[in-house]
């Protein structure tokens, strides 16, 4: 393992790929079950409304489909601009 200077090890942490790499995880990690959790729970709870008022249930799967998008880019906008620093 190479050492940097001052005689420390260098970690994956120390190169800008595994730098990028461990953000992403970190950071889309977790919300990507926050998004999964949300979608879930509001579909459950739109479904059980919707069954005691007698209406059927239909998903708006395209802005689903957006918000879960939009989450997508601010997840790589944050990677962006901590990686820039």
């Amino acid at each position: 393992m190479p050492l940097r200077p001052g005689g420390r090890h260098c970690t994956h942490l120390d190169e800008p790929t595994g730098l990028a790499r461990w953000l992403l995880w970190q950071v889309s990690l977790p919300v990507a079950v926050g998004v999964v959790a949300s979608i879930g729970t509001g579909v459950l709870l739109a479904a059980l409304v919707l069954r005691l008022s007698g209406t059927s249930l239909t998903l708006d799967w395209p802005t689903i489909s957006t918000f879960s998008a939009v989450a997508a880019v601010l997840i790589l906008l944050v990677i962006a601009r901590r990686y820039r620093h």
